[in-house]
């Protein structure tokens, strides 16, 4: 292995020229090493890994016919193998459509600051000169430092967003090499996080430093009252493994200046986006090797749920009839309603329908937020929610969703109504049932076109029956529209994301 001083003095006097695009290949360990370096004393990200190897496993490293096309003439090549046959090899390779100006090889570089063609860096290796009895009580401390169990830690600041992080928690928790802890945010304790029976830890009582965990997951970009600092500093890898399945805004500009209000004080090392977001991110002005394209975990609980209808109790008088899932966005600030919100314009004529059309069957699913909003502005009382609940259940064609994720009513709705900028917009996109989204003013556009082109609108009352007949009916002009959509936006839905995403992260820690 190539010394990490001789690798910055070779990469020194190309970066005070100015030149700060640069292509690493291969990546193995000088290679992680020439990464790091570049990162943390420079503060540069390569502009392309290369390795024919790697790029089977990882979607971010590319293999020499990928460099082939990417390949710019401001990109300098490190080339980082030190073994002579190889080294070789792929200097041809590289020699073709590489300048030989823009190749900076670290075997040749090394050797010529060393100033002499006879020199082994390996000699300068604690096995080269120390006897074996000293070098058995090294090794079984390795050992003993590999066979500790690598801490994880999740910061989970609203139970909103369990479902993001559901079955990557899961996969961590079914591989015994791993110390699981749910780090609990403000929001989260409200006393439903011990329905979970994971381990947790108030984020107040929570002290990075004393834990000095291996790895830390974050989630959820809307935390600004969960202030946990100097997470780097203790932390050996910080992913974001984003909630986020729409922008939630009009213009990557703002929706990065939210990501850094929530994360920048984390400094994560890797975001983790569906095809969507992603998209969108690599032909913006933010693209950067940081963003990597991973499906989304909430789609796993989704699919598994989708796979059969599950009534639970209370929820049996919905078998045989149509049913819409009713769920609303939420949006009141201050007495203030944004147009995130159209439950104040529809609701009484979608309860009065609903009393008159016992032979469709609904779900009810009010956000928690939108619970929250209702009871600390005033407009109901915690009776008169509970109201809500006696009056849904004692309905025949009604209940209330109170389940800790929506995948259940997934699973039985034949029609789904949301509010037009709700993220279910997406999330339900790859079950392919029939969306309604509905607006308070047809002058609000949507964040995303491509996904409000593949679905029913509704800007009245009117609107809204339309599609509650249109679902009864068992018709749907729009399937063939949204099937094309769900292949383009959605990564994976098969119930292994959670899986994919634990599988990235133990491969980005285990090569630190």
């Amino acid at each position: 292995m190539i010394n990490k001083n001789d690798i910055k003095r070779c990469l020194k006097k190309y970066i005070k020229q100015g030149i700060n695009r640069f292509v690493i290949y291969p990546f193995g360990e000088n290679g992680m090493n020439v990464k790091n370096i570049l990162n943390e004393y420079y503060d540069l990200i390569p502009a392309l890994i290369v390795d024919n190897e790697y790029t089977k496993f990882n979607p971010s490293i590319m293999d020499c016919e990928g460099l082939k096309e990417k390949y710019s003439k401001d990109m300098y090549v490190i080339l980082t193998i030190e073994d002579k046959k190889t080294n070789a090899f792929i200097l041809k390779q590289l020699q073709e459509f590489v300048p030989e100006a823009n190749i900076i090889n670290l075997r040749n570089l090394v050797r010529e600051a060393a100033g002499s063609d006879n020199f082994h860096l390996s000699n300068f290796y604690l096995s080269d000169f120390l006897p074996d009895a000293v070098l058995s009580v090294q090794t079984e401390k390795a050992k003993k430092h590999l066979t500790r169990k690598i801490k994880v830690r999740f910061l989970i600041q609203t139970l909103n967003t369990w479902n993001s992080i559901k079955t990557i928690y899961m996969a961590f928790q079914n591989d015994d090499s791993f110390d699981l802890m749910m780090i609990a945010g403000h929001y989260a304790l409200g006393g439903r996080i011990k329905e979970l029976e994971i381990p947790h830890i108030p984020w107040t009582d929570y002290h990075v430093e004393e834990d000095c965990p291996d790895i830390l997951i974050l989630c959820h970009p809307y935390d600004y009252v969960t202030q946990i600092e100097n997470c780097k500093k203790y932390c050996k890898l910080v992913i974001v493994a984003s909630m986020q399945l729409i922008r939630y805004q009009y213009d990557m500009e703002s929706f990065f200046k939210m990501q850094g209000q929530a994360y920048g004080r984390f400094q994560p090392d890797y975001y983790l986006f569906d095809s969507l977001l992603y998209r969108e991110i690599m032909q913006s002005d933010y693209a950067s090797e940081k963003i990597i394209e991973m499906g989304n975990a909430k789609f796993d609980g989704i699919f598994m749920a989708c796979q059969e209808k599950k009534y639970i109790k209370g929820w049996e008088k919905l078998k045989g009839k149509k049913v819409i899932l009713w769920t609303t966005d939420h949006g009141v600030n201050d007495y203030i309603v944004t147009k995130d919100l159209t439950f104040d314009l529809y609701a009484k004529k979608i309860f009065q329908y609903i009393k008159e059309h016992e032979e469709v069957g609904f779900i009810f699913r009010p956000h928690p937020t939108f619970i929250s909003e209702m009871l600390r502005n005033g407009f109901w009382s915690t009776s008169d929610l509970e109201l809500i609940k006696d009056y849904c259940h004692r309905s025949s064609n009604i209940v209330f969703d109170n389940e800790l994720t929506y995948d259940n009513a997934f699973s039985i709705a034949d029609g789904i109504l949301t509010d037009a900028f709700c993220g279910i917009t997406c999330s339900a996109l790859p079950t392919l049932k029939p969306i309604c989204l509905a607006y308070r003013s047809k002058t609000d556009l949507p964040y995303h076109v491509e996904l409000a082109n593949c679905y029913y609108s509704a800007y009245s009352s009117e609107d809204i029956f339309s599609f509650f007949e249109l679902v009864k009916n068992g018709q749907d002009y729009m399937l063939e529209v949204r099937k094309q959509a769900s292949k383009k936006y959605v990564k994976h839905f098969d119930g292994k994301n959670g899986q994919r995403i634990k599988e990235f992260i133990k491969n980005k820690f285990l090569t630190l």
